[in-house]
């Protein structure tokens, strides 16, 4: 039986102990991984861990250069159980998003992605909007948030869950997975105030 395999891929945003800790597991686990690190990420694992890069590397079975486009897990004949990207840059994810290959790590992705694999990517930064729909230009105004997410889980899903199925009971129809925002920073927009007005609220 061909041995479980699976690409890990380790970007230059913050959270290298991610990539660390899933090398970990899936080494315990006996699963067969496949590293590739960015050039950014070896400088971020520098300034978050005390981890070499012989040593980080040390704990894949196969390290790939971040410039090899021609590594075998840019192949889809090249079968694995999938892709995750932890943690995952605002770049990376663009690239991906947009069908952009620029290194192996991105390329590898869209190899995924076209072999209908799994791909997970950890990146907990998100933005949200709350605005009100307007035909003028002149009024429009509304709050822009930015944070991060995280998944609950056991007691805090189920009593998120209950809070938001008292104001909406079709949630209960379809459960899905319910994750917490923690906004690091707010942002009011009101062109009633002069158009473009903007005032930035850091989170306290």
């Amino acid at each position: 039986m061909a041995p479980k395999r699976l690409i890990v891929a380790i970007t230059g945003a913050s959270g290298t102990i991610y990539g660390v800790r899933m090398l970990e597991v899936l080494r315990d686990l006996g699963v067969e991984t496949h590293l590739v690190v960015s050039p950014s990420g070896h400088l971020t694992r520098g300034y978050e861990t005390e981890l070499s890069k012989k040593q980080l590397e040390g704990l894949a079975d196969v390290v790939y250069r971040p410039t090899d486009i021609a590594a075998a897990i840019s192949s889809g004949s090249f079968i694995t159980e999938g892709m995750v990207i932890a943690p995952c840059s605002m770049r990376t994810l663009a690239e991906i998003a947009n069908g952009v290959s620029t290194s192996l790590v991105s390329r590898a992705a869209d190899v995924i992605l076209k072999e209908r694999r799994r791909l997970s990517t950890a990146n907990p930064r998100m933005a949200a909007t709350i605005a009100q729909q307007e035909t003028d230009a002149a009024a429009i105004r509304g709050l822009q948030l930015y944070g991060t997410t995280e998944l609950l889980q056991a007691e805090a899903a189920e009593s998120a869950r209950a809070t938001f199925a008292a104001a909406f009971p079709a949630v209960g129809i379809a459960p899905a997975p319910i994750w917490a925002f923690t906004p690091s920073e707010a942002k009011l927009v009101d062109n009633r105030l002069g158009f473009g007005h903007k005032e930035l609220w850091p989170a306290s």
